[in-house]
Order: C-alpha cells, then structure tokens, then sequence
C-alpha cells in the first residue's frame, strides 16, 4: 500500500483508520483508576500461570533490517586486470569499495549512504558492508530472516576477485525459486564513459547473472538504473519485495510445539 502509485490510497486509509480511533475513543470514556496501575505485573487475562507465554527476545531487525553490499572497486583498484586498459574516470571511486559514488555530480554521497537514507524512510534498519565474505554473509542473512540489496558496479566485473564473488552470489540463488539476494545496478546515464562500453558492460554482467537476466521480470533484479531517482523508486520497490519473499520463504525459528496436523480444507459436494 506504500508504494508510490497506491500513496493516495494509502493516505485515505490512515485518514478513516484515524478518524475512526478519534471516534471510538469519544464514544467510550475509559474512567480513571483509583490508583496507579503497574501494568508489568498485571496477570494475563489469556493464559493461566502455567501456559504464560515467554518472552522470545526479537533477532536484531529481521525481516526489517537490511544489508547493503557494495561490489565496486576502490580507487586503487582501477588498474587491475581488465580494467588496467580502460583508464577508467576515477572521480566516481573513493578509497574503499563503499564510498563509490556512480551518480556524481548529480548525487555526491556514496550510493551506499543514500540507499540508507532510502531504507530509513520505508522504516528499515541497514547497515553497509563490502563483498569480503560475501557467501557468508547471504547465508547468514537468510538464517536471520535479514535483507541483502546487492549494490554493482558493472566495471567490477571486469576485475576478477568481483567477478568471483559476484559469481557465488549467483550460484546460491541458482536453486532458489525467487532468491531473496536483491541486486541492483546503477548506470549513470551521465558517465559518457559508462554509455561508450554499455554493451560491453551489459554483456560482461549477463554472463554472471544469467539466469535473472534472461526472464527479465525479476523485480529484485533492476539492472541500468540511470539516475539516482530511479534508484530511490527501484530501491522502495525492491525492499518491500524483499520484505514479501522474508514472510513467505523465511526461516522459522520459534515453530509452536505440539502435534502436527494438517489444515482443515473443505470437500465440495
């Protein structure tokens, strides 16, 4: 209901659910207690002693915590491997892989601050991280019930240790009906050095992510995303996404005991 295109009937909604509130609220008139209440040690009028339910401390944010992964190289980086013959315009690089900045000078700030000021509006939890580690950590992401959001720079797979990393990525998605890794691919439309090796670049990002390119309706796949607009939209419909496939595909950790039984479905004549 959040999205952009359903927001005025968003704003609808919480106008009737707060005028109804304000009305009920009127039309009961909850008296004052005689004393003050301690509500922490109030029984529970649901359960007995015995069936009392415990207090299971929450996982740091879960399904409302995100973690962005930057693939993009640090400025000392531009000399490696392929890319040694490119002489690629360093003013987009800074000296670690999370300060990459692709839609400069429209957007100055790295991409990886401005997806969090993105994820903060749409009330997620995030933090940053670069692809050391990576299969780890989308294992561990999935065990907790957390978001990735893949951030690529396409010049990065010209370098070999990305190029690896980005490929394991791939290769645990490969067996996964809606893989819940969300990758995203900014491509400034202004990087006249970006649009000259587009197809290069397109080609050289394919060859990886061949699977969630081919189908082409992947919504956590967005590929040439060229300007940073785009990417606040693209990336509000992602994290819900996201969110959607967390809920339905997640990890139970707190599975209710007892006897399990199928559910009940009714038999038509």
């Amino acid at each position: 209901m959040r999205l952009q295109r359903n927001q005025d009937s968003y704003y609808d909604l919480i106008v009737e659910l707060a005028r109804q509130i304000v009305q009920t609220a009127d039309a009961h008139q909850v008296p004052h207690a005689a004393m003050d209440v301690d509500f922490e040690g109030i029984p529970s009028a649901f359960h007995s002693a015995e069936t009392s339910p415990v207090k299971v401390p929450s996982q740091p944010g879960q399904s409302r915590h995100v973690q962005f992964v930057v693939a993009a190289p640090a400025r000392g980086e531009l000399t490696y491997d392929d890319l040694a013959t490119v002489e690629r315009d360093i003013r987009y690089y800074g000296a670690t892989s999370v300060e990459w900045a692709p839609y400069r000078p429209t957007l100055a700030v790295p991409i990886a601050d401005f997806a969090r000021t993105v994820a903060e509006r749409r009330s997620f939890r995030s933090d940053v991280a670069d692809t050391a580690g990576l299969a780890q950590k989308i294992g561990e992401a999935r065990r907790s019930n957390q978001i990735i959001v893949l951030l690529v720079d396409v010049w990065s797979t010209m370098l070999r240790e990305y190029r690896q990393a980005l490929a394991e990525c791939n290769q645990l998605d490969e067996n996964v009906e809606e893989p819940v890794t969300a990758i995203m691919v900014p491509l400034n439309h202004d990087d006249q050095q970006a649009q000259v090796h587009r197809r290069q670049l397109t080609d050289s990002l394919r060859a990886i992510f061949f699977r969630r390119t081919v189908h082409g309706d992947d919504v956590m796949f967005r590929s040439s995303i060229l300007t940073h607009q785009a990417f606040d939209a693209d990336l509000q419909v992602v994290l819900e996404a996201a969110r959607n496939r967390v809920f339905s595909s997640g990890t139970v950790h707190n599975r209710p005991t007892g006897q399990t039984v199928n559910r009940p479905i009714l038999q038509g004549p």
